[in-house]
């Protein structure tokens, strides 16, 4: 296969047939990264009817920047051609078309029609007739009484249903009696010396007299005289001063491995320490890394 062929196969790929299958395999196989050998290569192996052809439409789908494109190549056409030749299917299809012979009628001569006048004169009386007779051959009352006792069962299940609904209700709201009151014996007030008092068992137990409404509003008039009052703090002033030497201040309890490493690279070896010691207190299971780095910082001071 020559490049004109090639050319002309990428062009107009409805050219495509089953013995362009090896060649484009031999295409595909030398420029695997060309889409268009993929997707020819495929078209042949659909034409061909190839067992293959599904395998390679699976690959041809990867390598397809646009997969409408392989539709049409390989779908479309093939429905295209189902479609035309279904329709020349129908086109060839014979049409039977059967004659009817429409037959005039004879015109009735004026005898007939006056005999078919008296016919339907003399058919016309017997008419209410019939129409009187059939509603008493038709009646059945049977219906009504089968309503009737559905309704009546009706009505005897909701009476039911009602006075049981009663029942449960008045058994539900019953009153609980009240329980007796206790009513504590009064305290004696005779006094009882130290021998009444270990023969009597211990000692009486002390009521607490309740509060009495004069000492609740004392307390209330108390508080209105005083009127305390929730003074607010007022906020301090910014002084860059004091902020920067809090920023120069040490907190250990804000330390991380980059602050440590930080100061390490800073020359500040003695922070950096201290930040390592507090890592491995704070994260017990990577004591043994932080242990490592202790040692480096070790190594890397300047011997005397």
């Amino acid at each position: 296969m020559n490049t004109t062929e090639i050319n002309e196969l990428i062009a107009q790929p409805g050219k495509v047939r089953g013995e362009h299958t090896e060649p484009m395999r031999h295409l595909m196989e030398t420029y695997p990264w060309c889409q268009s050998f993929q997707l020819l290569y495929a078209k042949a192996l659909k034409t061909a009817d190839d067992p293959a052809f599904s395998q390679q439409l699976k690959r041809t789908a990867v390598y397809a920047s646009d997969r409408k494109v392989l539709y049409r190549l390989i779908m479309q056409t093939a429905l295209r051609e189902t479609i035309a030749h279904i329709e020349q299917a129908t086109l060839e299809t014979p049409t039977i078309s059967e004659e009817i012979n429409i037959t005039e009628a004879e015109p009735l001569t004026p005898q007939v029609s006056e005999e078919l006048q008296g016919e339907t004169l003399a058919a016309t009386p017997e008419k209410p007739e019939v129409a009187q007779s059939a509603p008493e051959q038709i009646e059945d009352p049977q219906p009504e009484e089968t309503l009737d006792a559905t309704n009546l069962e009706k009505e005897v299940l909701k009476e039911v249903a009602a006075l049981a609904y009663q029942r449960e209700l008045e058994s539900a709201i019953q009153v609980e009696p009240e329980p007796p009151a206790v009513v504590a014996p009064p305290a004696s007030k005779k006094p009882t010396s130290f021998l009444d008092f270990i023969s009597g068992g211990g000692a009486s137990t002390s009521t607490t007299p309740p509060e009495s409404e004069a000492d609740t509003s004392s307390l209330i008039d108390r508080f209105i005289q005083n009127e305390p009052r929730i003074e607010r703090k007022q906020a301090s002033f910014f002084s860059p001063v004091n902020m920067g030497k809090m920023s120069l201040a040490d907190d250990s309890d804000i330390v991380s491995e980059t602050l440590a490493n930080i100061y390490a690279k800073q020359g500040d070896l003695a922070r950096a320490k201290k930040a390592y010691e507090q890592l491995a207190l704070k994260f017990p299971e990577k004591s043994v890394y932080f242990a490592g780095l202790i040692a480096k910082l070790d190594e890397s001071k300047p011997k005397k």
